[in-house]
């Protein structure tokens, strides 16, 4: 009876529909306003408990989040209004307000004479957003600092501002980036400003921030790290700063070693003076042994190097100095957060720094400091939305690659963020990237804060846009959020025990030989860790820690059918654009990605997807498991694209970017419930549309093309099931 049906509604149903929602805030079906805490804050402050975030309460903290950025943060007092009913709509639950600091007119709230102070119009502005999200049960973190952008006032105190105005280019052209790892007059501006920050009194709350639970997390610096190559750049153009970092360095060999003379005989003849592309004419009497902060010299490639100029042992100190050169600014940062009061967490940076010693001590760094907070894209590393070459790679295929390999990253019971993430524009299959941080990130992984990168519009958009890649604000991304944001908030897929700790011992970070070691492959924003873990992100839990005793990679593992140890998620792929993943819990059940045209068995439900790549997820609309509620709602969604948007046959350039507005590829699938249910459409915005249709064993044909949204209602008849 239903492939009949089925081949009717196919020859019925256009290969797309056109994206126009009205935009409506009234919750609809869809809305999640009633899941969120109002106001944040009210289960008291976020803190670190073990692997956890928790509330003072003792209630377990989760958040699924997203970005605004700049003037974004500060919006004028209609759109604030908008934007918290909105969010709380959809289910974003928290908001990471990035680089907010900046001076000008798009850039930010910062003042035009002191970068340590604010402009008190848009500071108003700031709180007032921030009252509307607590006041709709949004959190708040902050990542004010992305370039600590220096203003006239504060020439006077520093060292030598001059350099800094050619230290870098572009958008972090006068800031303080990469220097204030080690510069303390550079250090002093970040900390005012977050002090003063916190010290500020929001008249719309009537609290101090410090004061405030609502906010979750102050981060310290976005994307920055003394071992990362832009610092070693900087300090090749800023004389006076690389002459600081010198004495710095050699006054910290000095203290190791006692005198020069024990230098010498701990690195050997050949180390002094042995970059002179770099540093000429080194003499521990000067004070000028420059220790080379940029990751690649750290790393294993760079210390073979190292060790035919015969400075290894040179290179390995640089290391351990730059590491604890890193660690004292974040202390001395984080006590003077601590001492105005705030009680929330704290993040250092969010950022890889190359392979081996240099990324184990970054991230070691960070762990000492507060929670650990990443960053990844996933699918291209240009700019723009503009004909060329794409990246038409897609996650699934490879058990734990792309954005999941960030999670290599976490840290023996330390809880774990990952607060910028997407899958870049043009890449077509950006609808798989928020259903993997949901089931394998926030799920298996246990991860405890997601935060998609970026929310700058305050609507749907109406284009694949030229002035931004990374969108949340798509049909495939934010419009599927209530249905995640449901699995996420009610923990419907189980964190799994830990299947492999790596413990990375100081004789490993003292020598630069380890057992076993990560290594990244970067292309601008879009970056990997590959290595022989990275398959078990889809088993069970993986971390790194510098304690404790190691777990052991389970061996028998398939590489094309990978079973979660939680037995609710299971990964196939077989090759190219053939993987999938399924979800089965009691609450959630879904289909992601290149699933062909086989039956799928979830539990009683199954389904049957009628096209290449698709997205399913079906979830309970409340607080009970699918098989005791009484609604689930239905996300059904591919490919998004401007209209008359061509590509290549083969997928690996676009052709045309097309215009407005936005079309969405339809999807069909045969759906069994098992049971006796309702399916009523849903448009847009999530409100009922079009006739509902009874099935007395729950079996339906869905179609986007024909319904023109990806939303569908099932309201279960269980009293009809109980009398069959």
């Amino acid at each position: 009876m239903m492939l009949p049906l089925l081949l009717i509604a196919a020859a019925q149903s256009p290969d797309t529909y056109v994206w126009q929602p009205k935009n409506e805030l009234a919750p609809g079906l869809l809305g999640m306003n009633d899941w969120l805490h109002q106001p944040a804050g009210k289960f008291g402050f976020v803190r670190e408990s073990g692997r956890q975030l928790k509330f003072s309460n003792g209630k377990p903290a989760v958040f699924w989040g997203t970005n605004r950025s700049n003037m974004g943060c500060a919006p004028l007092r209609p759109d604030s209004e908008f934007l918290a009913a909105r969010l709380a709509k959809y289910g974003i639950n928290a908001v990471r307000h990035h680089k907010f600091t900046y001076y000008g007119e798009t850039s930010g709230i910062g003042s035009a004479r002191n970068s340590t102070q604010l402009d008190p119009a848009l500071l108003d502005r700031f709180d007032y957003f921030h009252h509307q999200l607590a006041a709709r049960g949004i959190y708040s973190a902050w990542s004010p600092i992305f370039g600590h952008h220096i203003r006239p006032g504060d020439r006077p105190r520093l060292l030598a501002p001059d350099e800094l105005d050619v230290a870098h280019s572009g958008h972090l052209k006068g800031s303080t980036y990469g220097l204030v790892n080690f510069a303390p007059d550079l250090q002093q501006l970040s900390i005012e400003l977050v002090v003063n920050l916190l010290n500020h009194s929001n008249p719309h709350t009537g609290k101090r921030y410090a004061d405030d639970p609502a906010l979750i997390a102050v981060e310290m610096q976005n994307e920055d790290d003394i071992f990362f190559a832009a610092t070693h750049e900087a300090v090749m153009k800023a004389p006076t700063y690389k002459a600081l970092l010198c004495q710095q360095f050699t006054t910290w060999l000095l203290r190791r070693y006692g005198s020069e003379a024990g230098i010498l005989r701990a690195w050997g003849p050949r180390a002094l003076n042995a970059y002179p592309e770099f540093q000429r004419g080194e003499r521990i009497a000067l004070g000028n042994l420059y220790p080379i902060p940029h990751h690649w010299f750290h790393g294993p490639d760079g210390l073979k190097n190292a060790e035919e100029r015969g400075a290894k042992k040179r290179m390995l100190d640089a290391s351990r100095f730059l590491y604890e050169t890193q660690a004292n600014f974040y202390r001395k940062f984080r006590a003077a957060i601590r001492a105005t009061g705030y009680k929330g967490t704290i993040v250092g940076s969010c950022w890889q720094a190359g392979d081996g010693i240099p990324h184990y001590y970054n991230l070691r760094a960070d762990a000492e400091t507060g929670i650990i907070d990443r960053h990844n894209y996933f699918g291209g590393d240009s700019w723009r939305v503009e004909p060329g070459p794409v990246d038409d790679s897609a996650m699934v295929d490879t058990a734990g690659s792309g954005l999941l390999s960030t999670g290599l990253q976490q840290v023996v019971n330390k809880p774990f963020a990952f607060s910028e993430w997407i899958s870049v524009l043009p890449n077509r299959y950006g609808a798989e990237s928020p259903a993997l941080v949901a089931a394998y990130g926030m799920g298996l992984q246990g991860w405890d804060a997601s935060y998609s990168f970026a929310l700058d519009e305050l609507r749907f958009m109406d284009k694949l846009q030229n002035h931004g890649v990374w969108v949340v604000n798509s049909p495939v991304h934010l419009g599927m959020y209530p249905l995640y944001s449901r699995s996420v908030l009610r923990g419907d897929i189980k964190e799994a025990p830990t299947v492999q700790r790596d413990v990375i011992t100081d004789q490993e970070l003292a020598t630069g030989n380890f057992a076993d070691l990560d290594r990244v492959v970067q292309s601008g924003d879009v970056k990997e860790l590959v290595s022989n873990r990275r398959q078990l992100i889809g088993y069970g839990r993986v971390e790194v820690g510098w304690r404790g005793t190691p777990v052991k990679r389970p061996v028998g593992l398939s590489e094309r059918k990978l079973k979660s140890v939680t037995d609710q998620l299971e990964w196939i792929t077989p090759g190219k654009h053939q993987g999938y993943f399924t979800v089965n819990t009691e609450s959630t059940k879904a289909v992601v990605g290149f699933s062909g045209s086989q039956l799928h068995r979830l539990g009683t439900t199954t389904v049957l997807l009628h096209q290449p790549f698709s997205v399913f997820w079906m979830t309970s609309a409340d607080s009970k498991p699918i098989a005791r509620g009484d609604r689930a709602l239905i996300g059904l969604v591919s490919h998004v694209e401007n209209t008359g948007m061509q590509f290549q046959a083969d997928g690996k350039a676009l052709l045309n970017v097309g215009t407005s507005p936005l079309r969405m590829r339809s999807v069909r699938a045969t759906l069994n419930l098992g049971e006796p249910a309702t399916l009523q459409p849903l448009d847009q915005d999530g409100f009922p549309t079009g006739l509902p249709r009874q099935s007395a064993r729950g079996e339906f044909i869905l179609d986007t093309g024909l319904t023109e949204s990806p939303y569908f209602s099932v309201t279960f008849d269980r009293r009809a099931s109980k009398r069959k």
